[in-house]
C-alpha cells in the first residue's frame, strides 16, 4: 500500500506528504492516495492539538520516538509535509508495508 508514497530522502531521514483530516471518528493511517498519506486525528485543529496527534501517530506508525516526527510545513492546512528523522527511506516503506 506504500506504492506511490513518494518518500524523500535527505541526510537524516525522510519527508512524506500528508493529508489530515481532524475531527475524525478515530485516529488512524488510512493508507496512500494520489502519492499523499491520508491520516485521520480524533483531534479538532485548534491549539495545535490536530497536529500533535498527527506527529504521535505518524512516529507510532513508523516505530519511532514522538520527537522524531515533526511538521515541516502546512501547520495550518491538512495538506502537511513531515520530516522523520533517523529513519532510512527503505526503513520507512518496510514499516508501512507492514502496517497496512
Amino acid at each position: 500500500m506504500t506504492s506511490g508514497l513518494p518518500i524523500e530522502e535527505t541526510s537524516d531521514g525522510v519527508i512524506i506528504n500528508t493529508k489530515v483530516k481532524p475531527g475524525a471518528g478515530k485516529s488512524r493511517v488510512k493508507g496512500v492516495t494520489g502519492g499523499i498519506l491520508s491520516i485521520d486525528v480524533k483531534a479538532q485543529p485548534e491549539g495545535g492539538r490536530a497536529n500533535r496527534e498527527v506527529e504521535k501517530l505518524v512516529a507510532k506508525t513508523a516505530g519511532l520516538p514522538k520527537d522524531s516526527v515533526k511538521i515541516t510545513s502546512g501547520k495550518k492546512s491538512r495538506r502537511k509535509r513531515i520530516r522523520l528523522t533517523g529513519i532510512t527511506k527503505a526503513e520507512l516503506e518496510d514499516r508501512l508495508a507492514n502496517y497496512f
